[in-house]
């Protein structure tokens, strides 16, 4: 009888041990978002001349969704959005964020960002760059539960050109304290924002046109700025060290990227959730010779989503023959293009392409130390990778240099996910959302679906894309379009926002509708007009799928919402 027991107690420890071995760990995430990041990718086609090996590779490592979209075009909301997993109808907010940034200790007692959610459930927390959009993370944000910084390498599209005499901005910036106490970030500086000189140091590179701006100019960082009032390139409120292609001072991405390797080589003894926020192409278009010599002027092609008179038949509420737009942006995009459009019969436009996929083959090498890093790393083999860009950006398409627009061009963004148990090389043309990714990494996590039911708060509006990474041609509880909106009457601090005095779109797997707060609409067939150059809204053989369309839309943005955000941006008590 003792050596029966002594037999069921050794298989007993061995199928515990045998358990533990095989028993899947809970995976770690890498979630890498870039800035203006639209489809000039080579595994997108965007632009038939992009050169792009990294992002290339990670779509053959995992699925690359080609309707993917965000919730809305512009950088602070669309980020917030996707933070929070919660459309901006729920979060009632269009553009500004003022409320949920300076109340924002408060918020994270009513609502969880992924962030918060993952740092209380025991993953080790990390980020870096553009993650929030700027300063604009709640204080504490990127503080760990022992005080220590969890963050590194702030927000900077440098260096800029600039002077000595500039005035500098602290990280302390409306009682949000700066992200990381390393000394290296002692300031941040953001000149391309200021007008601080006649010369509007910082707005534009003395090489470029006068009436170029922050949105339009570029150069390589070899033309180092001299005259005009500028003395040199700056970054991070030092002055920018430029001596050859080989010998020069780190750019915010690449420093971003060395952070993440050296993160990769530390031993974790539980899983890690890390955030990557590279910040080009967002504008000014700087960044080293190699990669603008990699798209040569005489051989390069304009966007093939350019055509003539293409803004002919869009809503007048959108800015059709480039009136002012009924938009918070309103004429802005067409006023790019049309600077772009007035020197050298165009050749601006040809200069910009050039620089923005120089600076689009500048993140993609920087995507490539990250990954190269993760597979030298133990966490290879358990990583999630995500990969994405906060909205997408025209290049000339609609006669538009900017984001802040329902087509396309603005809202359908880049969206690979790569690691284990997801298919490999493979594509999915099911609509997606930003808010999707919120649900999905507590998903793969292997944690309840609800993260807000501790605060009494709203559930998540995305859903899971799991089923479609195992399956990409399969079902997924998801809708079968993607709602997105425009600000048109944003929110006030003392006003909460009309849903429905917003501008709309959704896009299903073939078209795409717009609907205008004045109810004129707009419908492409974008299986059948992909550069989605022909309103068809008024064809009368396409009426019951724009009101099928119209009807999603309307049951989207009107889904209701139980929980009040606006009282989580007011403190609970006077005292607290």
């Amino acid at each position: 009888m003792k050596n029966v027991t002594i037999t069921l107690l050794s298989v007993l420890a061995f199928s515990i041990a045998s358990l533990a071995q095989t028993s899947p760990e809970k995976p770690n995430i890498l979630f890498i978002i870039c800035d203006d990041l639209n489809d000039f990718i080579g595994c997108y086609g965007g632009h038939p001349q992009a050169i792009t090996p990294n992002m290339d590779r990670l779509a053959e490592r995992g699925v690359l969704f080609e309707n993917a979209a965000v919730q809305i075009p512009v950088c602070l909301p669309s980020r917030s959005s996707m933070i929070h997993g919660l459309y901006p109808q729920t979060i009632q907010f269009f553009d500004t964020l003022t409320p949920l940034i300076v109340q924002g200790p408060h918020l994270k007692k009513r609502l969880y960002s992924y962030i918060e959610f993952f740092k209380d459930n025991d993953y080790a927390v990390y980020g870096t760059g553009k993650v929030y959009h700027n300063q604009m993370a709640p204080k504490d944000t990127w503080v760990d539960k022992d005080g220590d910084s969890i963050y590194s390498v702030p927000p900077n599209w440098g260096p800029f050109p600039g002077n000595a005499t500039m005035p500098k901005l602290s990280m302390t910036i409306n009682g949000r304290e700066q992200y990381t106490k390393d000394p290296a970030f002692a300031g941040m500086t953001e000149m391309w924002t200021l007008s601080s000189t006649a010369n509007s140091i910082g707005k534009r590179h003395p090489n470029r046109p006068a009436n170029y701006n922050h949105g339009t100019t570029y150069a390589s960082l070899d033309q180092i700025p001299e005259g005009d009032g500028y003395d040199g390139w700056y970054s991070y409120d030092k002055p920018y060290r430029y001596v050859s292609e080989d010998d020069r001072d780190p750019m915010p991405d690449e420093m971003s990227a060395e952070y993440v390797s050296n993160l990769l080589k530390k031993k974790f003894d539980k899983p890690f959730q890390i955030t990557v926020g590279f910040v080009r192409p967002h504008t000014p278009l700087y960044a080293p010779k190699k990669y603008f010599d990699l798209y040569p002027i005489e051989t390069l092609k304009l966007s093939e989503g350019i055509k003539a008179n293409d803004i002919d038949d869009i809503c007048e509420d959108l800015g059709r023959n480039q009136a002012k737009p009924k938009i918070k942006y309103g004429s802005h995009g067409f006023n790019e293009y049309n600077i772009l459009m007035s020197h050298d019969d165009g050749q601006g436009l040809l200069e910009f392409t050039q620089a923005y996929l120089a600076c689009v083959s500048y993140v993609d090498a920087q995507l490539g130390k990250v990954l190269d890093a993760l597979d030298a790393s133990p966490y290879a083999d358990n990583t999630l990778v995500v990969f994405t860009s906060d909205h997408g950006y025209h290049i000339g398409e609609k006669e538009q240099i900017f984001k802040g627009s329902l087509w396309e061009e603005s809202l359908r963004v880049p969206f690979i996910v790569a690691g284990p148990g997801v298919k490999k090389g493979a594509r999915c043309t099911k609509p997606i959302s930003w808010i999707d990714i919120f649900p999905t990494l507590i998903d793969y996590a292997g944690f309840d679906g609800n993260p807000n039911a501790k605060f009494d708060g709203p559930k998540l509006d995305g859903f899971s894309i799991r089923p479609l990474l195992e399956n990409p041609q399969g079902d997924w509880e998801g809708p079968d379009v993607s709602l997105s909106a425009l600000g048109r009457n944003v929110n006030k601090r003392s006003k909460k926002p009309d849903r429905w005095a917003q501008h709309y779109s959704v896009r299903s797997e073939r078209f795409r509708y717009i609907r205008t707060n004045s109810g004129q609409e707009e419908l492409y067939d974008c299986e059948r007009d992909p550069h989605c150059w022909k309103n068809i809204a008024d064809n009368p053989e396409y009426q019951d799928i724009k009101e099928s369309l119209h009807a999603q839309m309307k049951e989207l943005v009107g889904k209701p919402v139980a929980f009040d955000v606006s009282k989580a941006w007011r403190k609970p008590n006077p005292g607290e």
